[in-house]
């Protein structure tokens, strides 16, 4: 099913994880959950989960981290969509 690595690209998925890893916790700290799945054709599905969200975002990408990051930008933009909804709550005079 997976292709074996060797050499240069095991250092890139080595630093791709702990790169993803980190993210992961950095959005921990805002309570976000974050996990990713590698696909058959070889990119990753990152799922975005947290406060605020009705559902899980999910992104693809070339890495685990490009696919975080894309997860990312679409929990924002979820996020800008679901304030701008929102009534004008401004004391009108």
């Amino acid at each position: 099913m997976f292709k074996q690595i060797q050499g240069v690209e095991v250092i890139r998925q080595w630093r791709d994880e702990t790169k993803a890893c980190h993210r992961r916790d950095l959005l921990g700290l805002a309570g976000s959950l974050v996990s990713w799945l590698a696909q058959e054709d070889g990119s990753w599905l990152a799922r975005l989960s947290g406060p605020g969200l009705v559902e899980t975002v999910e992104a693809t990408g070339k890495t685990r981290v490009d696919a975080i990051r894309k997860a990312e930008s679409e929990f924002a933009r979820q996020a800008t969509a679901s304030l701008n909804a929102l009534p004008n709550l401004r004391a009108r005079t």
